[in-house]
């Protein structure tokens, strides 16, 4: 029976750490892409346009792909704190908040935003534009508290107890960035700006855990 439950251990160990390799490829590919279609035409100005713009235009297709990549990445880094951890240890309601924000970027690709211009500051809000920027309301809304929720559960983790300050430190400050660009409406320069740093933070976080996951397997020799 110790053997048994051991071969099940070490299984859901091998997911978690092939999961958070999977959720660490997929933050480098999302930045590369990101990279690639801001140079592409229209060139929107990363300081004022928010990054959803980009999906608008010739080389749209990318950045709606980015979309799902982000999302992806972010349901596997969750399936993979799930695996790492035992059932009694989860925190429901984190990883809750974490998977609405992972479908939530999943599905902005399904919907582009409506590009708003300072010479036409009265934008027509479409069906798709409306439901773009409900999705990433909830989207941006979930992240923060998400993080924060799981980071507390990590102190029960053993793969992640020892990482409890390190990530509580990032969550914090994915929520910091949350809150400085609520003020910043449709309307205000640097919006761009703000809300890449809020998404900069956001996988910044999930970055750090998916290495810190792959590293405390390998250091368990699973």
């Amino acid at each position: 029976m110790v053997n048994l439950s051991q071969s099940i251990n070490n299984k859901n160990l091998l997911k978690s750490r092939k999961l958070a390799s999977f959720t660490i490829v997929g933050i480098v590919i999302y930045i590369l892409m990101d990279i690639l279609v801001q140079l592409l035409p229209p060139h929107y100005n990363p300081l004022i346009q928010a990054e959803s713009d980009l999906a608008v235009g010739p080389y749209g297709y990318i950045m709606n792909i980015n979309f799902i990549v982000r999302g992806l990445l972010s349901i596997a880094l969750i399936l993979s704190i799930c695996h790492s951890a035992d059932q009694k240890y989860r925190t429901r309601i984190g990883i809750g908040f974490l998977s609405i924000w992972g479908i939530c970027s999943l599905l902005l690709a399904f919907f582009n935003t409506d590009i708003f211009s300072f010479s036409q500051p009265n934008v027509h809000l479409t069906f798709h534009g409306k439901m773009h920027l409900i999705l990433a309301a909830i989207a941006f809304i979930c992240a923060p508290i998400g993080q924060i929720l799981v980071t507390i559960s990590f102190r029960k983790m053993p793969l992640l107890n020892s990482f409890i300050i390190p990530s509580i430190i990032l969550s914090l400050f994915t929520l910091l960035s949350f809150i400085i660009m609520v003020p910043i409406d449709m309307k205000t320069p640097y919006l761009g700006l703000t809300e890449r740093i809020f998404i900069g933070f956001t996988l910044l976080w999930f970055l750090v855990v998916a290495i810190k996951i792959r590293g405390s397997v390998e250091h368990q020799n699973v």
